[in-house]
């Protein structure tokens, strides 16, 4: 299906359709990629506040370079290496074909990207060439580009809507972590409600918080899995106390990243089937919202095979910040990231206990709306508004108008007039000449130079008072030079 286009003239409107080329599989060096293709499936992002004046929530923009602001490895171009730590960089900026255009790394402004685009930390010679970056070191050849779906991630102060969710170790040394944690690892630290108290009643003793809101999977309607992560080295920048509360501080005393505790945000999605029966650790494929259940069981093995189990499906991370003198949550905020796809059923769930009864025979469902260009009804501002766009035509009127029809036809318009109205037109004096009552649907009303006796009217000023109920009036100034009576084709 490419280029369709339907017409629906009962609604007065035209869809165009185009299925798009996807290319979100060219993550190997056999793949080529021809300089000017666009057609790499990144339509963008939004996010939303409910209140507009409190944009509390921003992010860590990536950049270029030999820095750990280089945390979206997309694109092709390399640089002249001086050190090792300038091999390593190249070494993963551009190898795959991934992304030769970079539009990854542009979603919300680089603040948001595909898990499979995120680099990872790398050590060269016993030293870590690049911190605090939010991948994991291995097996990301096994997380799928095509596998990214677009999504709406809301935070809300809603706590019923809130995800149960693990919280992951940020800290790039495990003996700096608390409990020793390898990073994106469980936190070594009790779980909390949703208020962030410790409870020893849960069902998972530590690793376990709350995420402030909850991810959709818009091409398939499914709630997903999240998980958040804290450097608990981090501890004056709220990255110890197991609750996602990013704070906005960029950098410590010493010029060293915090990034507001780095209090990163993982969405996973649900790529293949989840058996109930076999539980979440006889499974290896990410289930739809389970609560957290299936990424705690096998993160908790501390086994790297389960571990890459749960990054393989991890589909969408955020490096979130506070913005500087706002509070944090003081609205809900709503963040939606689009890839184009083909048109093509994205879930296959028989047998699969985890997702909500079959809809549409599991193809996506598409909705639109034409709200914004629709009419506004109801709306005394915009009517008062409108009171200001009536006229009256022509003004001067010298002896004709391209409205008349005959010689002895004298006639002038009054225009963009509402259904209701009272129309009064007066001598310069006051006196009342003419009046009309409009009630219907054609926006202007003839005037024929006369006055209410249907004697034309003499040459001057005159003024022309448009009362609209409920709404307020208009008055114009109109001046018109009549013509003699012409009777020489009598």
């Amino acid at each position: 299906m490419t280029n369709v286009k339907s017409l629906i003239p009962n609604w007065g409107i035209s869809i165009s359709i185009n299925q798009p080329v996807s290319n979100m599989g060219l993550i190997t060096t056999t793949q080529t990629w021809t300089p000017g293709d666009q057609s790499f499936n990144v339509i963008g992002g939004t996010m939303t506040f409910t209140d507009n004046t409190k944009q509390w929530l921003t992010g860590i923009p990536a950049s270029s370079g030999y820095t750990d602001f280089n945390w979206i490895r997309s694109g092709t171009t390399t640089a002249p290496t001086s050190t090792a730590c300038d091999a390593a960089f190249n070494s993963v900026k551009g190898t795959d074909y991934a992304d030769p255009l970079g539009q990854y790394a542009k979603i919300l402004g680089g603040t948001w990207a595909p898990y499979r685009m995120c680099a990872y930390n790398q050590t060269i010679g016993g030293n870590l060439c690049t911190h605090g970056q939010p991948a994991w070191d291995q097996y990301s050849t096994f997380n799928k580009l095509m596998n990214t779906p677009s999504v709406d991630i809301v935070i809300t102060n809603d706590q019923s809507r809130w995800t149960r969710c693990p919280v992951v170790e940020m800290a790039d040394e495990p003996t700096l972590s608390q409990g020793g944690a390898a990073k994106l690892d469980l936190r070594k630290a009790p779980s909390v409600d949703k208020n962030g108290s410790v409870n020893t009643s849960f069902d998972y003793a530590s690793g376990m918080g709350w995420f402030p809101g909850y991810a959709i999977n818009v091409e398939t309607g499914e709630r997903l899995n999240m998980a958040f992560s804290e450097n608990s080295w981090l501890s004056a920048y709220n990255g110890h106390d197991m609750i996602w509360n990013p704070t906005s501080d960029m950098v410590d005393q010493l010029g060293n990243n915090v990034w507001g505790g780095m209090q990163y945000i993982y969405v996973f999605n649900h790529n293949g089937k989840y058996v109930k029966t076999l539980g979440p650790g006889g499974n290896t494929n990410m289930p739809a919202y389970d609560a957290g259940a299936y990424m705690y069981t096998k993160l908790s093995s501390l086994n790297a095979s389960d571990k890459r189990n749960v990054y393989k499906d991890c589909a969408w991370v955020g490096l979130p910040m506070l913005t500087p003198g706002q509070t944090l949550r003081s609205n809900d905020v709503k963040i939606r990231l689009r890839l184009a796809k083909p048109y093509a059923k994205f879930l296959n769930n028989a047998g699969d206990s985890a997702v909500a009864p079959i809809q549409n025979r599991c193809s996506p469902k598409y909705t639109f709306s034409t709200s914004p260009q629709s009419t506004i009804t109801n709306n005394l501002q915009a009517a008062k508004n409108a009171l200001n766009l009536i006229n009256i035509v022509p003004n001067p009127y010298y002896a004709y108008s391209s409205y008349e029809t005959s010689q002895l036809d004298n006639r002038v318009k009054i225009t963009n007039l509402p259904g209701k109205c009272t129309i009064n037109i007066y001598t310069i004096s006051g006196t009342l000449i003419r009046q009309y009552k409009k009630d219907n649907d054609i926006s202007y009303q003839d005037w024929d130079i006369k006055n209410t006796a249907g004697i034309p009217v003499a040459s001057g000023l005159y003024i022309i008072h448009v009362d609209v109920p409920g709404v307020g009036e208009k008055i114009l100034k109109w001046f018109g030079v009549l013509r003699p009576i012409d009777l020489d084709e009598f």
